[in-house]
């Protein structure tokens, strides 16, 4: 008796959402959430950091494949200014 059952494995990743230019002075970065670029924009807030380096603020993230990062960052001095 032959069977009629069938077995089918799919795997896939899929990326749903869209990310929308918040701020005129922002800029969007694409990165691996393991690299050092990901370590030093996901740094504790409170942590000591160059005097001469502003520290980034991430307005919005989204998880891509193969484990990038894309995401809108903008320099702390333009987010508080008047437009």
């Amino acid at each position: 008796m032959l069977s009629n059952t069938q077995k089918t494995a799919v795997n896939f990743q899929a990326v749903t959402g869209t990310l929308q230019k918040s701020h005129p002075k922002s800029f969007f970065v694409i990165f691996h959430h393991n690299s050092e670029y990901a370590r030093e924009l996901y740094r504790d807030p409170d942590e000591k950091y160059y005097d001469d380096v502003q520290a980034l603020i991430i307005l919005q993230s989204m998880l891509m494949v193969d484990g990038k990062i894309m995401a809108e960052v903008i320099n702390p001095k333009y987010l508080l200014e008047e437009e």
